[in-house]
């Protein structure tokens, strides 16, 4: 894994990257930036570059500036190359105990 990717992939995906557990297709979260309230959200830019890589963009998550989508697990090396792109989560569901 470069350092590009260290950089940008959260901890999870970084895992299961190692463990070679990364599903196909991954649901993620990428978080961009932009120079503006309305660059620094989903545009047009993400999605050509969605379509490029095959990925689907599953919801606009405005308030943290980032989208969800799945993507094919080989795009994530494309993705980070995006000066867009700030960091990319793994989208998995959050549970708590009590």
């Amino acid at each position: 894994m470069n350092s590009t990717m260290k950089q940008k992939l959260g901890p999870a995906l970084q895992e299961m990257i190692q463990n070679q557990t990364l599903p196909d297709p991954v649901s993620v979260i990428i978080q961009v930036k932009g120079d503006s309230k309305e660059t620094s959200r989903l545009n047009d830019e993400d999605r050509q570059m969605m379509e490029t890589v095959g990925g689907k963009i599953l919801d606009d998550l405005w308030l943290i500036n980032a989208y969800s989508a799945d993507i094919p697990a080989k795009a994530l090396e494309m993705l980070v190359l995006s000066s867009r792109v700030t960091h990319i989560h793994h989208n998995s569901d959050v549970t708590g105990e009590e």
